[in-house]
């Protein structure tokens, strides 16, 4: 129609890469494994436009999630997306505070689904791709190295994601 906003190619997930997907969501695609990494779903307040994203053509076989802000941590869009035994990844979060007020590992096993704490410094595998859990040093209420005083920080994971073909970080915020 003449006037309407042209619609990305959303990409169909058969070739090894990464697939951008909604706000800050992406794809890993190996040549045996997918990854989703922070799903939002269309219901998502604050962000127009999630309605015209198409659902995904695969089940993905595991979803990382980075952090609990609302733009990246959306149980609709996980559930979305997730069986029973679908592996989430989530940060660990030793204490609940002002910056991170959610504990994802909770809420998912609250409603039944299969949350990984994924602490940093350690190492992971879905199918056939090796998962690095790194530090989160985004949206905190310092600029100092140091950071923050203990217990009032955003809690949150960034991932090293290895395959066969690529290794790729994805740094969150």
């Amino acid at each position: 129609a003449s006037g309407s906003a042209r619609l990305p190619n959303w990409g169909t997930f058969e070739q090894p890469g990464i697939y951008r997907r909604e706000h800050a969501s992406l794809v890993i695609r190996s040549r045996t494994t997918s990854l989703l990494i922070d799903p939002l779903s269309s219901y998502t307040a604050g962000l127009p436009g999630l309605h015209t994203v198409p659902g995904l053509p695969i089940t993905p076989d595991g979803i990382l999630i980075s952090h609990t802000h609302g733009d990246h941590w959306d149980l609709p869009g996980i559930l979305t997306h997730a069986t029973a035994e679908t592996p989430i990844f989530v940060p660990h979060v030793p204490r609940r505070n002002i910056l991170t007020p959610r504990d994802p590992a909770a809420e998912l096993t609250l409603i039944g689904a299969n949350p990984v704490v994924a602490k940093w410094w350690t190492t992971h595998r879905v199918g056939d791709i090796e998962i690095d859990v790194l530090p989160f040093y985004g949206e905190q209420p310092t600029r100092d190295a140091i950071g923050a005083a203990e217990g009032l920080r955003s809690y949150g994971n960034c991932y090293r994601i290895n395959t066969e073909d690529f290794s790729v970080i994805v740094l969150i915020d």
